[in-house]
């Protein structure tokens, strides 16, 4: 312990624990980001197939789930037709069923890409959840760094003004969180607005 730092032993606390959630917020991000890069190049590398599903039927179903104070339902929809491959030279696979989202009529036709272990629309690859989880990687990285930096985030730690202030090289690190975090904020509530409303 440095023999000239006058803080008081309480402070010392209230600053560790700051610090602490610090840690563990940028160590989410990172891990997160890390995983959603990794998700997206394993997309880029698995081998798959193009084609066409032409929709004989589509089913709904309720999934419910309760949490401690409000219960949760999610609704599937599910259809299912005969895939034909984009290259002739494969036979047509019948009864394929896939998650749209939304019932089509009988004899639609969607475009579908076919994995080693499932099917899924090209048009719907997750893109809003990838993109959430990046940008939220983004926010919870430059919140992490702010906390670890300051001690800001423990109870009775300091202000967002006065850690905000106290930033080491401010002249650096204030505008690159500002920007990194501002990145995070924007891009995690366009994704939510496209995975809420557009999806």
């Amino acid at each position: 312990m440095d023999e000239n730092d006058t803080t008081p032993p309480s402070r010392r606390m209230l600053l560790s624990a700051g610090r602490v959630i610090g840690a563990g917020l940028l160590l989410a991000g990172l891990l997160i980001g890390g995983l959603t890069v990794r998700s997206v190049l394993d997309k880029g590398n698995y081998q798959h197939d193009n084609g066409v599903l032409t929709v004989d039927e589509c089913r709904t179903s309720l999934e419910r789930s309760r949490s401690r104070h409000q219960q949760h339902v999610v609704r599937h929809v599910s259809c299912t037709g005969t895939f034909r491959f984009d290259a002739a030279s494969k036979p047509p696979l019948a009864d394929i069923a896939v998650e749209t989202g939304r019932e089509v009529e009988p004899g639609t036709e969607l475009d579908v890409v076919k994995s080693s272990h499932s099917f899924e629309l090209a048009e719907d690859q997750n893109k809003s959840t990838v993109f959430m989880a990046a940008f939220g990687s983004l926010l919870a990285v430059a919140a992490g760094a702010f906390c670890l930096l300051t001690g800001f985030g423990g109870r009775r730690g300091p202000r967002f003004r006065p850690a905000w202030a106290a930033l080491p090289s401010g002249r650096v690190t204030r505008p690159l969180l500002a920007v990194v975090g501002g990145i995070g904020i924007a891009g995690t509530a366009v994704s939510l607005i496209v995975y809420k409303f557009v999806s």
